[in-house]
């Protein structure tokens, strides 16, 4: 036998009662690289993916012929086991589920158990098992965001939910007389809970027209699950696309999160010539309540934001809805987008100075409400106003594009 006084990779000491340690090797704490997570893969509940800088210690790494296994490590000091074939693929990313039943792109159920208390936790560490070389060491801060199960679920302080989560705040169990209030209650980058009850309505109104779309096919029975997705807010949040019931109570949860009232409205509405059964919402902005059709006018949502259905009343909304229940009468028009906005117009002298003015300030572009004119001006009529304001007597070539609503009185003009 040959000896050697130098320390091998890899080795395992012989303890006085014949017992092993565990493996023991030389470690590199890779700090050149770093690593990601995210709750959206076909592998996994979750994976993490490297983001390796040339000739890192990772990037060099032969996952197929090298890597032994993965062993991660949470903020309490618990160690979990990646191993291959269930866990690790390709260049040293590797996925994991936490509930049972996930199964990967190739229809295998992955096993969750090792894994399921890692849900809602933040590894802080990962070490790469090298065979016949160094282990490999991350240090990194990847929250294991909670997955939401169902329409709603609870939370405690500083939860942070996978993508796409709906999240209900119970207040429940809060002790009586304590002043705990909703700080904040965000979309993306929006966040919801700023400003008055008229601007936080017209920014949840907005999120809806700029990132969800109408699921045609969301009444296929052909197709069970997804019209399960489009008749609830799953299909809004999970999918950003559903049907007007989809929609309707997603707006409501959103506008009563950041404490607006708000209800669904169910009935039936014009649709292509034909009564269909629909939902809308009616909402209550300082005292005064409003009819608001955020699916219809998503649909007017054409590379601009409609507002032909935003807090409107019953006299406006009823010419093309028709309600099946009782809801608070709707009379009032101040909180409109178009009166708060003074785009409403009562005269052809007041359109033509509003337009005036805006082409003089450079403008392309004018939305607004006619009130009670429509009868009075032909859409011909109206385009045909517009570019000669535009042209202003010079004679040169001016082109019209418009979007008339004359069951409510809007349009929208662009000129070019």
């Amino acid at each position: 036998m040959k000896l050697s006084d130098t320390t091998p990779s890899e080795y395992k000491i012989l303890n006085g009662d014949g017992t092993l340690t565990a493996m023991k090797s030389v470690v590199i704490e890779d700090t050149s690289d770093t690593l990601t997570i995210k709750t959206q893969s076909s592998y996994g509940q979750y994976e993490v993916d490297p983001v390796t800088s040339e000739n890192s210690p990772l990037s060099n790494l032969d996952a197929k012929k090298s890597l032994l296994g993965i062993i991660v490590e949470d903020e309490d000091g618990t160690k979990y086991g990646m191993e291959h074939l269930e866990n690790i693929y390709g260049g040293g990313k590797f996925s994991f589920a936490v509930t049972d039943g996930f199964k990967e792109k190739h229809g295998n159920t992955i096993d969750y158990k090792r894994h399921e208390d890692l849900q809602g936790k933040t590894i802080k560490k990962v070490t790469y098992l090298v065979k016949n070389g160094a282990d490999i060491v991350i240090n990194t801060n990847l929250k294991c965001k909670t997955l939401a199960g169902s329409d709603s679920i609870k939370t405690t302080a500083n939860d942070n939910f996978k993508d796409g989560a709906t999240v209900s705040v119970d207040t429940a169990a809060v002790p009586s007389g304590s002043n705990y209030t909703l700080s904040s209650v965000s979309m993306g980058k929006t966040v919801l809970t700023e400003g008055t009850d008229y601007e936080k309505e017209v920014r949840v109104h907005d999120w809806f027209c700029k990132n969800v779309k109408y699921d045609f096919k969301g009444s296929d029975m052909d197709e069970p699950a997804r019209v399960v997705l489009s008749h609830n807010i799953v299909g809004v949040f999970a999918k950003q696309k559903a049907q007007c019931e989809g929609i309707a109570k997603a707006v409501k949860v959103l506008l009563n999160a950041v404490d607006i009232k708000c209800i669904v409205a169910t009935g039936d509405a014009d649709a292509n010539g034909s009564r269909e059964h629909h939902a809308w919402n009616v909402v209550d902005i300082d005292g005064n309540p409003y009819q608001v059709d955020v699916t219809w006018d998503i649909g007017a949502s054409k590379g601009r934001v409609s507002y032909d259905y935003f807090n409107v009343t019953d006299e406006i909304i009823g010419k093309t809805h028709k309600l099946e229940d009782k809801v608070p009468e709707c009379t009032s028009l101040k909180d409109n987008y178009f009166e708060r906005n003074k785009l409403t117009f009562k005269s052809k002298s007041q359109l033509i100075a509003y337009i005036t003015r805006e082409i003089a300030q450079g403008q392309t572009e004018f939305y607004f409400r006619l009130d009670g004119m429509f009868m009075k001006m032909r859409r011909s009529e109206l385009a045909g106003m517009v570019t000669k304001l535009a042209a202003g007597g010079n004679g040169k070539a001016v082109r019209v594009q418009q979007v008339s609503n004359e069951k409510v009185g809007t349009c929208w003009i662009r000129i070019y």
